[in-house]
């Protein structure tokens, strides 16, 4: 593995001899939710939102896909978690749009995407 980083340093300075290779950062990992297989969470989340008439705040959906999927309590704080991270990624894309906050979190709207 070492020669191989060896090699790839090499062939970036093949093309830019000026370039600090110190400054390439170590891509981060996202740690996987078990609770969820792969794109579930993002497809629950917006379900859950539609169900609510489109706006809800991060408690509310998060009640929302426990019950659908069965979730005990000790859950709770995972499934907050890996929906709050589905939110806030939604809305980086324009599918979500945080409206504020009440005393439960950030309240959430489905984008008005028809514009």
């Amino acid at each position: 593995m070492q020669e191989d980083l060896q090699h790839l340093d090499a062939t970036i300075k093949l093309f830019d001899p000026e370039y600090d290779l110190r400054t390439i950062r170590a891509k981060e990992m996202r740690q996987r939710n078990h609770y969820f297989d792969n794109g579930e969470c993002h497809r629950l989340m917006l379900e859950a939102l539609r169900e609510l008439g489109g706006r809800a705040n991060t408690a509310q959906i998060v009640q929302r896909v426990s019950e659908r999927k069965g979730f005990e309590a000790d859950a709770h704080h995972a499934v907050y978690r890996g929906l709050d991270g589905a939110l806030r990624r939604a809305a980086s894309t324009g599918l979500v749009v945080k409206n504020g906050r009440d005393e439960s979190g950030n309240i959430w709207k489905l984008a008005d995407l028809a514009q």
